[in-house]
């Protein structure tokens, strides 16, 4: 005979409960999406007024139609709030393209008020703006905000920044760290420097590169050559590695950019040996050498996929993220390669005495020692593609530290992360 408790079922109040549950995990999983939807709405929309204001500023100092151009921003009380693209002087005529602003995204009160509109024109040849300007989106629902800024020199910067802090444990006996992570850099950083004074990235997805000064402030400026993911400073200018286009740009401090092509096929990282300018090309396992003058030597044979690149005083080392690897360049061009370090290596920096890679699989950092040891740490943002030192001897586990931190870009999640002892 069987069981009547096995031939019941769910009774009816059992099935209001998983009824309720999943009504419940359903409006959880749809309040997500859309807070995602609308961060995202924010940021695609702030990155398309600065996108709209370079254009402006591109065709007035390249004389286009022998016109002036700008972008009018109108905080209507009537219609929709919207920026357009103009020539001379804004009117309907004159008017080459108008966006409204998507549901959800305002211009916040305290740069646009409400029924105010202001004009933002670039000067031709010197594509210099009419006034310093300031412009805050904001989300209706959260208040969350991006702005861009426009500077008299003729900067146009987008950036806005948040912190998140926790203290976690180091793994292979490396005791506890503190990690703060910053958010709100260009979009998809992977390369990252110090130019002595601030912190920038080279960020993938917007063509752009983000500085980030010593109390955390964030300003992001596009236009550099296509995917630029490595970033490294000659002492005097910044320069980009860029994916894309294999070919590397020189940002001069004043922000003037000059792209050189001819490179290695897809440089990813770029450092410079006190002379000569080197990149790392992921897409023919090599590196090639670029001389003061501008001649280009590519040496092939490293570790596969070679991403990030850099100097220890003698030899280049490339981070190769294939098959787990680092690989050592002579000044000659001999090659050594060394595998099993961390998960995916696609960074590498030195701190005055270890090699250190930043593993992109792992979601962690690999220190190695001169003497080949190796010890992996967790704990670091999604997915560290860059790795850089703010200090020399920065820290070493299991002996003490000594002042300064260690910082990752972490792709994923736009940021960068700050490791202290």
């Amino acid at each position: 005979m069987q069981n009547n408790a096995l031939r019941k079922g769910f009774t009816l109040i059992e099935l209001m409960i998983v009824g309720a549950i999943i009504i419940v995990v359903a409006v959880i999983s749809i309040v997500s999406l859309t807070g995602r939807r609308s961060t995202n709405n924010l940021n695609n929309t702030a990155q398309q007024v600065a996108t709209l204001l370079h254009e402006a500023q591109s065709q007035s100092m390249s004389q286009v139609q022998g016109a002036t151009w700008g972008v009018h921003i109108e905080n209507s009380t009537s219609t929709t709030p919207f920026y357009a693209l103009f020539k001379n002087s804004y009117s309907a005529a004159n008017t080459i393209g108008r966006y409204p602003l998507p549901a959800g995204v305002q211009f916040a009160t305290s740069t646009v008020p409400l029924g105010v509109s202001k004009d933002i024109t670039f000067s031709q040849l010197s594509g210099t703006p009419n006034a310093s300007a300031t412009i805050t989106l904001q989300l209706s629902t959260t208040g969350a905000t991006s702005t861009i800024t426009i500077t008299t020199p003729g900067l146009i910067a987008l950036g806005s920044y948040s912190t998140a802090t926790s203290t976690g444990g180091g793994g292979g006996g490396g005791g506890g760290v503190t990690t703060t992570t910053y958010t709100g850099t260009g979009a998809n950083p992977e390369g990252i420097a110090f130019d002595g004074t601030n912190m920038w990235t080279a960020n993938n997805s917007d063509n752009s590169v983000t500085k980030i000064t010593p109390t955390g402030a964030i300003t992001t400026y596009t236009g550099t050559g296509s995917v630029p993911r490595g970033i490294a400073f000659d002492g005097t200018n910044m320069w980009t590695a860029n994916y894309g286009s294999s070919s590397v740009t020189k940002i001069t401090p004043t922000g003037a950019m000059t792209s050189y092509t001819g490179t290695g096929n897809g440089p990813i990282g770029i450092a410079f040996d006190g002379t000569n300018m080197w990149t790392a090309n992921h897409g023919n396992a090599s590196v090639t050498k670029i001389t003061p003058t501008g001649a280009m030597t590519t040496y092939t044979g490293t570790g596969s996929g070679p991403e990030g690149i850099a100097f220890d005083g003698t030899n280049m080392w490339t981070a190769n993220s294939s098959d787990n690897s680092v690989t050592e360049i002579s000044p000659t061009g001999t090659m050594a390669t060394f595998t099993g370090t961390g998960v995916g290596p696609i960074a590498i920096a030195f701190d005055g005495t270890n090699m250190w890679t930043a593993n992109d699989d792992g979601s962690s950092i690999t220190k190695i020692t001169p003497t080949g040891a190796m010890t992996n740490y967790t704990g670091t943002g999604a997915h560290p593609i860059g790795i850089a030192f703010d200090g020399t001897h920065l820290w070493q586990f299991g002996s003490g530290y000594t002042a300064g931190s260690m910082w990752t870009a972490n792709y994923s999640s736009s940021s960068v992360t700050k490791i202290t002892p």
